[in-house]
């Protein structure tokens, strides 16, 4: 009813941006529950005139074409197929017609066509324009691929015998996308009031903080005095190897550096059933790095993972086939073919990796442009190669300075999923010590960063 708008005098238009939801899996998730919850209400609330509006644009990754279901799919085609007899009006839109379940909209009675080059895009469309009954498909289609910007081809055998020729006006306004600025500037008052309601607060974080309570850490086997021993002998000489240092202590102190330890598990196929496997995997808290850490203490970080984090499922899809290749240049014919996707979707991804500065051209292949990454990847596609060594670890309290993890779980998750294949059911963070001296010459200061484990100097 909030979103209705119900009791108002006015129209109210409720828009959901979904672009602040992180991956595709939760915008799947909220569209499935938004469209359930509709369905529930309509049937409850049967109306012979139109009561609502319900309107999705870029619609082809929520009913996709082929066997792929995503969560929302079914809930939508359900909407779709009833909502018309309960006074629910859908509209919806889409840059790639050849990517969604036409079937779907088997109830949708007028059709607004722009500009469509691909055969597979024609192909798609001329199937539902047969099956309005339209008389002159062949001629229609024809002229699909000479419209211009703004121009639409409209079907509504239900009202109008022909074809409407629609062409779109310019816009008033400067057609741009609002900063959070703008929308700042732009609310008022009383949305402020009525959105602070529904408001999450998050308590602020301090980039550091001073520990003395016990918290799980790795041991540490260095102290204060031996690490000060350790930085003297990094000192710079004035001669090289020998003579006075050039450079003097000005602080050393111990910092707690957050390791999220992730366990996760995969089901494995055998002779009798499938089988669990479950792994251990460690991450850097700070950057989201992949690390392994050795018997020693010393972590070894994995080249390209970081890059990786924060990108769709798909985007990651692709870079994995590009790595799994032995030349990883591939078209995008190619890709699709290995991916069991369409083309066109396939261009947009590649595109957008291309903007990321993650792809680019390389020539040409059969007149199809070659794609190579520009990103190098070293990690491991199997999960058994990035296990650590079990280190000892103490819960007693220890003098240090937290650093907070600003790694986003989502993005983790996602990416270990699509990438090792295995799925994260649950994390905890372990502390790693280690020291941060900070050395001061005439001209210049350095910081330097030794393991609390080992000794060693750390990156």
């Amino acid at each position: 009813d909030t979103l209705l708008g119900k009791g108002q005098k006015k129209t109210q238009i409720s828009i959901i941006y979904l672009n602040t939801i992180n991956t595709i899996d939760e915008k799947q998730f909220f569209v499935s529950m938004l469209a359930t919850e509709l369905y529930q209400w309509m049937l409850s609330h049967p109306s012979k005139d139109l009561q609502a509006i319900f309107m999705i644009d870029e619609v082809a990754s929520f009913i996709p074409a082929g066997a792929e279901k995503p969560m929302a799919k079914e809930i939508l085609k359900l909407i779709y197929k009833q909502a018309r007899k309960y006074g629910i009006g859908c509209i919806t839109g889409t840059q790639n017609p050849g990517d969604i379940d036409y079937k779907a909209f088997a109830q949708f009675g007028t059709w607004a066509i722009g500009r469509l080059v691909t055969k597979q895009d024609i192909a798609k469309v001329k199937t539902a324009l047969e099956s309005l009954a339209m008389q002159k498909t062949e001629k229609v289609l024809d002229v699909l691929p000479r419209l211009k910007s703004g121009e639409f081809l409209m079907f509504c055998p239900d009202i109008f015998k022909d074809v409407i020729n629609m062409k779109v006006r310019w816009l008033l306004t400067e057609h741009k996308t609002l900063t959070e600025d703008d929308v700042k500037l732009l609310t008022t008052v009383e949305d402020k009031d009525f959105y602070e309601q529904y408001a999450v607060k998050k308590p602020k974080l301090k980039k550091e903080r001073s520990q003395e309570k016990g918290i799980e850490h790795f041991d540490v086997c260095i102290s204060d005095e031996e690490a000060d021993k350790i930085i003297n002998r990094k000192k710079r000489k004035l001669f090289w190897l020998f003579g006075p240092p050039t450079e003097t202590l000005e602080s050393l102190k111990l910092m707690l550096k957050p390791i999220i330890r992730a366990e996760a598990v995969r089901a494995k196929q055998s002779f009798f059933g499938k089988k669990l496997e479950n792994f251990t995997l460690n991450f850097d808290g700070v950057t989201g790095g992949l690390i392994k850490i050795k018997h020693n203490g010393k972590i070894k970080s994995y080249r390209g993972w970081q890059e990786m984090l924060g990108l769709s499922e798909r985007e990651i899809s692709v870079i994995k086939l590009m790595f799994s290749k032995w030349k990883n240049r591939m078209t995008n014919a190619e890709i699709a073919s290995r991916l069991m996707l369409t083309d066109n979707f396939v261009n947009q991804v590649t595109n957008g990796l291309m903007k990321k500065k993650l792809l680019s051209y390389v020539g040409k292949k059969r007149r199809a442009y070659l794609w190579m990454p520009l990103i190098n990847v070293k990690v491991p596609m199997n999960a058994k190669k990035l296990l650590s060594y079990k280190l000892e670890t103490s819960n007693a309290g220890t003098k240090g300075h937290i650093l907070n993890s600003a790694v986003k779980l989502n993005d983790l998750t996602k990416l270990v999923k699509e990438w090792l294949d295995v799925s994260i059911t649950d994390t905890s963070i372990i502390y790693y010590p280690y020291y941060e001296a900070k050395l001061v010459g005439k001209k210049r200061s350095r910081i330097i960063r030794i393991s609390a484990l080992n000794g060693k100097v750390i990156a």
